[in-house]
């Protein structure tokens, strides 16, 4: 019986994910087998997606000031495609 909490294959978006909480929180759910979309700053998109790669290939990256609300729709188009 799958447990009532198993998340696998379920797809979570996180913003802030470059950073200590959002990607720790990121991270932890990737490790339980979620696909994480990684919501980060432009200059952080490397880092994030060396750290995600060694955690296991259910991850995306996409550059997004959530606070920016044409970057915000831009990643939302991107992420739906």
């Amino acid at each position: 019986m799958k447990s009532l909490f198993d998340i696998s294959n379920k797809v979570f978006d996180v913003t802030g994910a470059a950073g200590v909480l959002g990607g720790g929180t990121a991270h932890y759910l990737q490790k339980q087998g979620a696909h994480i979309i990684y919501l980060v700053r432009s200059n952080r998109e490397d880092e994030t997606r060396a750290k995600a790669q060694n955690i296991s290939n259910k991850y995306s990256v996409f550059a997004c000031d959530v606070l920016d609300a044409d970057q915000l729709e831009a990643a939302c188009q991107q992420i739906e495609n």
